[in-house]
C-alpha cells in the first residue's frame, strides 16, 4: 500500500476521538463519566462467522492441523490473492489511512507483532483498545509485523459467488 498521502499512525485515544467526530463516522454519546463514540457497523454487524475464511494451502502444516468445517471454512490461495490485490488497490486510491502497530499476547516468549491498516479512525480506536499498545515509540523501532490485517471495509466482492464465498464481504486469513 503506497497510495495514501497521509497516514495516521498509532494515534492516541483522544486523537482518534477527534478524527471520528471530524470524519462523521458515528455519533458522540454523552454518558455519566464522559463522552464516548458510537458507530453503526451496518448489516454485517458482529463477527459474521459465515464470512470468515482460511486459506487452505495444500500440504502445509496448517492444512493438516486445522479442523476444517463450518467454523474453519477453506478458501484457495487464488481467491486470497484476488481479494488482497483488490484491497491494496483500494487503499492506493485513498488520501488517508489509519495504521496501528502493536502486539498480541502478553507473554514475551510468544508475543507477536501485528499491524492493522484501516480506512476509518473508529476501527483503529477499536484495535488500539483490544491489542497491546507500545509503551512508547522506541518500542516500535525497526517494527516488522508478524501479521498484517488490511481492513478494506468499504469494498465488496462482486465476484463472491465465483469465489465460493457466502456474501460480498469476507474476512480471509492466510
Amino acid at each position: 500500500i503506497n497510495g495514501p498521502s497521509t497516514i495516521y499512525k498509532n494515534q492516541t485515544f483522544e486523537e482518534l476521538f477527534q478524527h471520528e467526530v471530524a470524519n462523521n463516522e458515528g455519533k458522540v454519546a454523552h454518558a455519566e463519566f464522559g463522552d464516548t463514540f458510537t458507530v453503526d457497523t451496518g448489516k454485517f454487524t458482529g463477527r459474521s462467522p459465515k464470512d470468515k475464511w482460511i486459506v487452505k494451502n495444500i500440504g502445509s502444516e496448517s492444512d493438516a492441523n486445522i479442523d476444517w468445517g463450518n467454523v474453519n471454512q477453506p478458501t484457495s490461495p487464488e481467491v486470497f490473492d484476488e481479494l488482497y490485490e483488490k484491497a491494496v488497490n483500494h487503499f492506493n486510491t485513498l488520501d488517508k489511512a489509519y495504521v496501528f502497530d502493536g502486539f498480541c499476547g502478553a507473554n514475551p516468549n510468544s508475543q507477536r507483532k501485528i499491524r492493522f491498516v484501516h480506512e476509518m479512525a473508529w476501527q483503529q480506536h477499536f484495535v488500539a483498545n483490544m491489542f497491546i499498545r507500545a509503551n512508547d515509540e522506541s518500542d516500535l523501532d525497526g517494527f516488522e509485523p508478524d501479521f498484517t490485517v488490511i481492513n478494506a471495509c468499504s469494498q465488496v466482492d462482486e465476484d463472491w459467488e465465483r469465489h465460493g464465498l457466502n456474501s460480498e464481504v469476507a474476512v480471509v486469513f492466510n
